[in-house]
């Protein structure tokens, strides 16, 4: 099955349609360089709003089935104490919209350096049945949201990227191998 590489995210906004705390800088999501997007949460339950990414460039072949997509958050907590964070919501966004199964994880963010958590799979397509127009979309992403477990966890993310796993029609592939021999 073929995939593109993980590709980075062209743009990052924060979203304030829910939770307590916005983040800071969002559009550093854009490049691995540990410059950090953050989210200061005050109590344990806060949750900070969604951090958008956007913009992958992706250009899967218009033919294309969508089998699946991994998304990559490179991701943790910086406290004082003993502060903790988890996911809350970790979503796809098509066409501007959050979309899809949430496959937020179970566990705490690591504390310290950011570090990388993967979401979904070859084969997950997040509960949704995408085209080639969809992930290939300025407007297609990922959101992001985390909420308190403990205390009061500064939330950082460093990058966001995403990788799909696609396959093509039959009748393409052998239009396409008809077409080399032909020549």
């Amino acid at each position: 099955m073929p995939s593109t590489s993980l590709l980075i995210a062209g743009a990052g906004a924060n979203n304030a349609d829910a939770g307590n705390v916005a983040w800071s800088n969002p559009g550093r999501v854009t490049s691995s360089d540990g410059s950090l997007a953050n989210s200061e949460l005050k109590s344990t339950g806060a949750t900070t709003q969604y951090l958008h990414a956007t913009n992958f460039g992706f250009s899967i072949p218009s033919n294309a089935i969508i089998d699946g997509i991994v998304a990559r958050v490179m991701r943790s907590v910086n406290v004082v104490g003993n502060g903790q964070a988890s996911d809350h919501t970790v979503q796809l966004i098509v066409g501007g919209i959050r979309s899809g199964s949430n496959n937020a994880a179970p566990g705490n963010w690591v504390k310290g350096n950011p570090a990388n958590a993967d979401y979904g799979g070859s084969a997950d397509a997040w509960g949704l049945s995408l085209t080639a127009s969809n992930v290939n979309s300025s407007n297609f992403g990922l959101a992001v949201r985390a909420q308190s477990t403990l205390n009061a966890p500064n939330c950082q993310v460093d990058a966001i990227w995403l990788q799909i796993y696609y396959s093509q029609p039959k009748a393409s592939i052998m239009m396409h191998s008809y077409r080399q021999r032909r020549v």
